[in-house]
């Protein structure tokens, strides 16, 4: 039995369509990772269709609408605050299965923050729901290497911008121990290429050349074509 019908909960007369799932997530990494957002709303249109249910379906579509909020720039507001919303009502779904939990959590933390981003009115809003989530997913899995990245994204607005960026490494930092200790584990996998790439940035800013190109280039390791680590490599030769 795969490990997508694993998660699903299926057995093998099911693994067509755990097989299908799998390759709906593989697109939607794969559309994130080369900016292209179009692979990304085809495959969770894809998802939409294939009609089916439980923690791990209602975790991807969470994942598709999270990863689409984060990658077209062009929608319109209206669209970007439909994205948020169905990325949080699927996320909060998912974290009702036991075994989805804190991953789903990590997910709708990562959409309160683009939320804050992206709709200033509504900011307060996010942010008591990203406090929320976090602790929640914390209260599970305090060492998760997704919720130390997802973390790592969130600016506090009333810490000296010195400290920010110096908390950002140190997570940044944990969460690639993290990664490395556990390596691939069933269910979710993402966020290993951006978190090199981010600590890649980080190290870019600090002046430590070196360390940020070996980073940059183990991300692109992990998702050869992600647009971001390309762009920072790019910075690096100038």
């Amino acid at each position: 039995m795969s490990v997508f019908a694993v998660l699903l909960g299926i057995g093998p007369v099911s693994c067509a369509a755990a097989s299908e799932l799998g390759d709906i997530v593989a697109r939607i990494d794969y559309g994130f990772y080369t900016a292209d957002p179009r692979m990304i709303q085809a495959a969770r249109d894809d998802l939409t269709r294939s009609g089916a249910a439980g923690g791990a379906h209602a975790y991807y579509e969470a994942y598709a609408a999270y990863r689409l909020s984060r990658l077209d720039l062009t929608a319109r507001p209206r669209e970007r605050r439909a994205l948020i919303r169905a990325c949080l009502d699927a996320g909060r779904s998912s974290a009702r299965t036991e075994a989805w939990t804190a991953e789903a959590w990590i997910v709708v933390a990562a959409c309160s923050i683009q939320g804050i981003a992206q709709e200033p009115s509504r900011a307060l809003g996010h942010a008591s729901r990203l406090s929320e989530a976090l602790a929640a997913a914390r209260a599970i899995d305090a060492d998760n290497p997704r919720l130390l990245l997802v973390e790592s994204w969130y600016r506090h607005d009333d810490v000296p911008a010195e400290e920010a960026h110096e908390r950002r490494r140190v997570l940044l930092e944990r969460a690639r121990a993290e990664f490395d200790a556990r390596g691939y584990e069933d269910g979710p996998d993402w966020g290993r290429a951006e978190l090199l790439a981010s600590l890649g940035k980080v190290y870019l800013e600090l002046g430590q050349r070196r360390d940020a190109r070996d980073l940059i280039e183990e991300a692109l390791i992990e998702a050869p074509d992600y647009y971001f680590a390309l762009e920072l490599r790019n910075a690096l030769s100038l």
